[in-house]
Parts: structure tokens; C-alpha cells; sequence
């Protein structure tokens, strides 16, 4: 029977912490700097919960507790001599109910997937996924108005969210709403279901009612529609906007279209090939220490539909030190965009400040992407940022977040 049970446990094989952290990396959708982050963390908070004699519960998972054990004789195993050892607090783990059935049902779930390691040893680094996270799909945006748009009328414009299989269905539905010509497309984004997308639309010398709304991705096409109005003035001429897309409030990317004004019907312009869209592949985070936490909730939420972005967010390391001012040459300017996370004590932040300078004086306004926290009446934008609109970012937050608690 021992050998039997020797033999089993030798088939059986080992998770390291790094092992764990690149399937975490993997399930999560993040970076492996990211996962062992956010490992670290949680493994100090427990430690730190039960130092001071607190039980911690993850419900489902497991609970862990502080038990203390008394005095009490025992042996030297090498000497067989009698020896005293002295009371101790140990801690104990009881495993919950989504941890222990299946264990005992069959192959191990985790909470995000089914995972197993390869037999050979060459590749003990290497975790498969033998599930597929059926929750997330690729997913194509597009921005559609009328064919014709004339000075001083008033017209929707959509922005659709759908699948590319779907794409027959959409462009029918735009016909019937009259809205089935396409500007402006970002295709290929990864998103799980359930993932509330907040846009935030503008176009020059344009009166857009709403300028920001949402959509929520729940696998069937969805849009978010935005009244517009041409003002009279308007020439025949071709006029720049965007649609921003933004997830917990940071920018994922910016789709770039022309939109056609015409004076009359038979006044068409030919309409100019809009730029591609604008991916973000690299960001720099700027926050107040105070806020911690939150932000990189956030930060969490935006790598969750787009892992490919990574953001430098290491920005309490990088103020030490007495070569700052070289390292945030090296990392604030060099990015796709400043994420400005804005706060009362982002505000009254010198560290902040400064790196919001200089991102204005290397990349121009327009690479600042300000993330506000709090009612900017509560913490007024700076008057070099003034023109970012921190209040209708602020208001498009929450929306996102009314959507989001729904």
C-alpha cells in the first residue's frame, strides 16, 4: 500500500509559485509582472490578516485561521530522546466547497478554467489550457450615419458593436434605420461578455446632444446612438471627429473618421479615406499614492479586455531614488498615451504635477487621457488641462458605472 501510495504521489505533478503566476498570467489576460503583483499582494494581505488574529474567507474557495497550540512533549526523531516543545499559533486552511468537489470529482477546476502541465520535464514552465474561455469573443466596432448629411439638419449617428459573423445583420438593420453608411471601424478586439464599453463621441463644429454613452457586450450586436446637429453655417466640406472608447474609464483606443457635409443633396463631396485607427499598445499611469488602490482596479479592469496594453504603473519606484528626473524622461514621454488618474490628492500631488508637465511639454495635449476619480468640482482640472473636458469624462464614468451595478 505505500509503495502504491509512493508511487501516485511521484505521478503527481508540482505547481511552483512561478508556475502559478504564468497561468495566472494566462487566465487573466495580463502581464506576468502583473500577475506576480497581484499574487504578492493578496499572500501579504492574508499573512497580514492573520498576524493580528483576524480569520480571512474567500467564499467558495477556503477560509484561513489563526489556532493555537499548547505545550506539549514530543521526540527528537534523529536522537529518539524526549524533548519539551513550546506553545505556538499555527495557521489552518478548511477548504471550501468549489475547492473540495471537485478535487474528489474529477479533473482539477480552477476559478478560471481547467489547467494541466505537460508530462515532460523539459516543459514544466509551459501550462496548457485545455478550456477556452468561452466568455470572450472578438469583437468589430463601427461608426455609421445617414448617406447624406446636410447643413443644418439633425441625424443619429450609431456606434455598433458586433461579431464579424453578425456583420450582414448589422448593415441590414442600417438600412432600415437609414444610418448604413460606415465611417470609421476598429476590428479585432478581445472582449469577455458582460464588459460595459463607455464612448465618448466628437466632431468639429458639430452640437452633439450627448456626447457620451455605453454599451454593454452580451455577445448580439448593440449600439449607442448620438443625436447630432449640423449647424446651418456648416460649408460643403469634409470635418474631422472621433469616437473614444474607453473601459473604467481609460482609453482604449480612438476611432478616426471624415464626416461629409453637403448643402443640399445633389452637393456630394467625395468623401476622404479616414486614418486607421489609433491602438494604444503602451501607457503610462500617473496617481497619487492615496489612490492606489482603486487605480489599479481600474488599470485591472481595462488589461482584462485589452492584455496587449501594457502600463507602466510602477510609478512609486520610479519617484525614488536620486535619478527621478531621468527616469521619468525615460517612461513618461515614451508611451501611446498619459493616463492623468485625477483626484483631490492627485491635485495637491507634486510628484504628479511634474509628470503631467512634462508630459504636455514633450507630447502636446493631446497625449494627456485625464481619468477623473472625483467630481471635478471637487478637484478643478489645472488650467494648462482645461480644454481635456474632465467633466464630461467624469459624467461618462457615471454612466459607465450606473451600467455597470445594473
Amino acid at each position: 500500500m505505500l509503495q502504491n501510495f509512493q508511487e501516485a504521489n511521484q505521478s503527481i505533478q508540482k505547481m511552483n509559485k512561478t508556475e502559478l503566476i504564468k497561468a495566472m498570467a494566462a487566465d487573466a489576460g495580463i502581464t506576468i509582472k502583473q500577475a506576480k503583483l497581484a499574487l504578492e499582494s493578496m499572500l501579504a494581505n492574508i499573512q497580514k490578516e492573520l498576524q493580528k488574529g483576524n480569520r480571512v474567507s474567500i467564499v467558495g474557495f477556503g477560509s484561513w485561521a489563526v489556532s493555537r497550540r499548547n505545550a506539549r512533549e514530543g521526540r527528537n526523531p534523529s536522537t529518539g530522546q524526549t524533548i519539551r516543545i513550546a506553545r505556538k499559533n499555527i495557521v489552518k486552511f478548511k477548504s471550501g466547497a468549489n475547492l473540495s468537489t471537485p478535487v474528489n470529482s474529477g479533473p482539477i477546476k480552477g476559478l478560471l478554467g481547467t489547467h494541466r502541465h505537460t508530462g515532460d520535464t523539459a516543459g514544466r514552465d509551459k501550462i496548457i489550457g485545455e478550456k477556452p474561455n468561452e466568455n470572450k469573443k472578438i469583437v468589430n466596432f463601427s461608426i455609421m450615419t445617414p448617406k447624406k448629411i446636410l447643413a443644418g439638419s439633425i441625424f443619429i449617428v450609431d456606434v455598433w458593436a458586433y461579431l464579424y459573423s453578425d456583420l450582414d445583420k448589422i448593415k441590414q438593420l442600417a438600412r432600415e434605420l437609414d444610418r448604413e453608411k460606415t465611417i470609421g471601424t476598429k476590428a479585432g478586439v478581445s472582449v469577455d461578455l458582460g464588459t460595459i464599453i463607455s464612448i465618448q463621441l466628437s466632431i468639429q463644429h458639430f452640437k452633439i446632444e450627448e456626447s457620451s454613452g455605453c454599451i454593454q457586450w452580451n455577445g448580439a450586436p448593440t449600439n449607442a446612438s448620438f443625436v447630432v446637429k449640423c449647424q446651418k453655417k456648416c460649408k460643403s466640406a469634409n470635418y474631422q471627429g472621433s469616437a473614444e472608447l474607453s473601459v473604467a474609464g481609460m482609453k482604449l483606443c480612438t476611432i478616426p473618421f471624415i464626416m461629409t457635409v453637403s448643402q443640399d443633396l445633389e452637393d456630394a463631396l467625395p468623401v476622404k479615406s479616414s486614418s486607421r485607427p489609433k491602438y494604444i499598445k503602451k501607457a503610462f499611469a500617473s496617481y497619487s499614492s492615496k489612490d492606489r488602490a482603486e487605480v489599479l482596479a481600474r488599470i485591472q479592469g481595462m488589461e482584462k479586455i485589452s492584455p496587449e496594453v501594457d502600463i507602466y504603473q510602477d510609478v512609486m519606484k520610479l519617484r525614488s531614488g536620486d535619478d527621478w528626473e531621468k527616469k521619468l524622461h525615460e517612461h513618461v514621454p515614451k508611451q501611446d498615451v498619459f493616463y492623468l488618474f485625477w483626484s483631490k490628492s492627485a491635485s495637491e500631488s507634486l510628484w504628479v504635477k511634474r509628470e503631467w508637465e512634462l508630459a504636455l511639454e514633450k507630447r502636446g495635449i493631446n497625449y494627456i487621457d485625464p481619468i477623473p476619480m472625483v467630481d471635478p468640482r471637487d478637484a478643478p482640472a489645472p488650467k494648462e488641462l482645461s480644454s481635456l473636458h474632465f467633466n464630461n469624462k467624469y459624467l461618462a464614468h457615471i454612466k459607465y458605472e450606473q451600467l455597470r451595478k445594473v
